[in-house]
């Protein structure tokens, strides 16, 4: 069992089940460092626990330098060391007996700096966030020159009586050699995971890496315990086996090997005869990355693109088989549709030794093809990876090195098209569902029985040219200007298919006092230009507003963006292609929902409806901005669910192509549509993304509403 498949591959084997319990309560305890929280471990373990995960201040402070989790680390109570300690019982009653009593021995201990027992289920989930994604987020270093805590002398393990002092000695070994470490992980097992400033791109640093790997192998011995106690020896360890093992079992291991598979078929050169740990280094001295031009700005990553595609470090949360990331993979459980994959695959683009084709390998832009754009993996990956980002720009670079398909043209430059479109809306629409409806579907990519959406005879910025208060140069004005002014983003798919939208946020800004402006000038975003690579495109779009629309936004006024998919351009891309322009910093902060702008105003009376099933936008949830339609939703009914916690599958035209439409339909049909299905009458659908309502319209004969609808409708109750 422990020959890490050198010796036997086990097909089918009969398991012991324990029950898990029925209720579980979590304590975090802070103490003054890491040593103290190993030296408490004695003292805790009489109280059975069922974990004890223990994290030091370079987890947390890596976080804050970071700037990520802030919200779950300002939860964690006085310390620079915590243990996250779990108690469990099948009876409730027990179990907060128990638990007030470990409580009230950790406040009277001389080790224990702070209590805190934590009842909200939120925050329990937040704290272990912390303890799961934390080491893995702060796993590249801020400073390019600087070596990046890396896994080196991940999961070893010893007595837990012993582990304060053992930490110690690790630590103090790590301090000799230069290095620094995060601690973290099972004390109540005494197995430690570590990530080690180790350099392995330079001949002495490697050297270096080799003889501390030696002596750490040795003081683990020394206190009697094993290399790895959770997750294998591997190649990374098994050259010291030696130490723990001695010679003579190590020759019993290599005779059985012999015996057993003497072709060495089954997992070769681990546990016996093992490769050195410097050997088939994936950062070793060889490695030489190209430097890429690139139009997206990695700018949280100093060397640009081919530093970034390092991020991805193997974890596999992608892997999930449910959540938000990666939703390509859940579908088709197929690893190169996983976010891991694609950040492998880009990876070794960059090394340039098994991929020769560069940026015109074809199963990169196929892998690339089956994503979603849905941001997902830029929150939820633990190491921030951001495929939306990387394959903007992989399609950019591939498709200027090859031909683009024709479909694309009309895809990505809706934009631009549907505002000339408009204007023939009557033929427009006969196209899309007339006797050429078939036609036009083959050229475009369409999948046949994707119903496209009518085209608004009147867009909204015509309806209110002809009924605006007052105009000057750049914005027509509705209401009172004298009043304080809001800015409303006539965005291009609601401007022309969902007009009535508009006209709502108007409606309810009008009632709230507000004056509202609306640029006289088309101005597009550009959203489906990322999706295909058209960045060139795109930055030009982008810098036309912010050189005619944001360089003439009223003073201090918010601008209130209906469509998730439009305010995320404002808050990630923006600010990918201008990071340094004040313009982009200013719109960026400037750019806000409907909700969130409520938000900040009195409070209104509403009058909630019975129940609603909420499906939040991608985009919403991947750069949190839909917090506030949330609340709201909350506020305005009595009942509301969210079946979903990631993609209904449409993901802009992902859901409506030939080659990705079974994708998309697989996701909806995993939770929305059975939510649907066994909905009561009075449910109200309720999302906020055009793509996302258009998933619902091809799946139900409910009409969805967006949250402006059902605030308008609580308002007027």
């Amino acid at each position: 069992m422990g020959s890490e498949g050198t010796c036997v591959s086990i097909l089918q084997a009969k398991l012991n089940l324990i029950d898990n319990p029925k209720h579980k309560q979590l304590i975090v305890l802070g103490f003054d460092d890491i040593f103290i929280a190993g030296d408490s471990v004695p003292e805790i373990m009489p109280f059975t626990p069922i974990a004890m995960e223990g994290l030091d201040w370079a987890i947390v402070g890596g976080l804050i330098d970071r700037q990520l989790r802030l919200n779950e680390v300002a939860l964690l109570p006085e310390g620079k060391a915590w243990l996250l300690v779990e108690l469990a019982d099948n009876n409730q009653d027990t179990l907060m007996q128990r638990s007030n009593e470990f409580q009230a021995a950790m406040e009277v201990s001389s080790r224990v700096k702070s209590v805190l027992q934590v009842h909200n289920p939120d925050m329990v989930r937040d704290f272990w966030t912390i303890r799961e994604q934390g080491a893995s987020a702060t796993s590249m270093s801020l400073h390019p020159q600087d070596p990046d805590p890396i896994v080196g002398w991940e999961d070893t393990a010893v007595d837990p009586m012993q582990l304060g002092n053992y930490l110690r000695d690790f630590s103090a070994l790590v301090k000799r050699y230069g290095y620094t470490t995060s601690l973290y992980g099972h004390f109540g097992d005494g197995c430690i995971h570590a990530r080690i400033t180790f350099d392995t791109r330079t001949e002495e640093g490697v050297k270096k890496f080799r003889e501390f790997s030696r002596e750490i192998a040795e003081t683990v011995v020394r206190y009697g315990g094993s290399l790895s106690g959770e997750h294998g020896d591997g190649q990374a360890k098994a050259e010291f086996l030696p130490i723990m093992f001695g010679d003579e079992l190590i020759n019993v291991f290599n005779r059985f090997k012999a015996a057993w598979d003497p072709d060495l078929r089954m997992n070769p050169r681990k546990v016996v005869n093992p490769f050195r740990v410097d050997e088939n280094l994936r950062l070793g001295p060889d490695y030489q990355p190209s430097s890429v031009a690139t139009t997206l700005q990695f700018h949280e990553d100093v060397g640009g693109f081919s530093r970034t595609t390092e991020r991805c470090i193997g974890m596999g949360k992608c892997r999930a088989a449910s959540g938000a990331m990666c939703p390509s993979y859940q579908a088709t459980g197929e690893e190169r549709y996983s976010t891991r994959g694609r950040a492998h695959l880009l990876h070794e683009l960059i090394r340039g030794e098994l991929i020769s084709e560069g940026f015109s390998n074809k199963d990169i832009l196929d892998s690339l093809e089956h994503c979603l754009s849905c941001k997902a993996c830029k929150s939820e990956c633990p190491t921030q990876v951001d495929i939306a980002s990387y394959k903007a720009e992989f399609m950019a670079k591939h498709f200027s090195q090859n031909k683009r398909p024709a479909s694309h043209y009309f895809l990505a430059h809706i934009g631009t098209l549907l505002p000339k479109a408009s204007k023939f809306s009557g033929i427009t629409n006969a196209l899309q569902t007339g006797i050429f409806s078939g036609a036009v579907k083959k050229f475009l990519d369409i999948h046949p029985k994707k119903e496209l959406p009518e085209v608004s005879a009147e867009p909204f910025t015509v309806a209110i040219a002809k009924n605006s208060t007052e105009a000057d140069e750049h914005f027509y004005y509705i209401g009172d200007t004298s009043k304080e002014k809001i800015v409303l983003w006539a965005d291009t798919v609601n401007n022309h298919y969902r007009p009535h939208l508009l006209h709502s946020a108007i409606n309810i800004a009008k009632s709230c006092g507000y004056c509202i402006a609306v640029a006289k000038n088309h101005f597009c975003c550009g959203r489906p230009l990322y999706e295909y690579g058209y960045l060139e495109q795109a930055k030009k779009q982008l810098q036309h507003i912010l050189d005619s629309f944001q360089h003439n936004l009223p003073a201090a006024a918010p601008v209130i963006v209906l469509e998730p998919s439009c305010l995320s351009v404002f808050k990630d891309e923006l600010l990918r292609i201008y990071p340094d322009d004040e313009r982009a910093k200013d719109l960026g902060n400037r750019a806000t929902t409907v909700t969130a702008w409520l938000s900040t105003l009195d409070k209104l009376a509403i009058t909630p409806l019975k129940r609603g099933l909420l499906h939040l936008h991608c985009h919403d949830k991947a750069i949190t901005t839909g917090a506030s339609d949330r609340q709201w939703m909350q506020q305005c009914f009595e009942e509301v669910i969210e079946p979903e916690a990631g993609c209904c599958g449409m993901a802009g035209t992902f859901g409506i192509k030939n080659r990705t439409r079974h994708i998309g339909q697989k996701l909806f049909n995993r939770a929305l549509k059975p939510a649907l299905e066994t909905a009561t009458k009075d449910t109200v659908v309720v999302t906020n993304g055009f793509s996302c309502a258009e998933a619902f319209r091809d799946n139900s004969s409910q009409q969805a509403l967006h949250p402006l609808e059902v605030i308008e409708r609580c308002l007027q109750k």
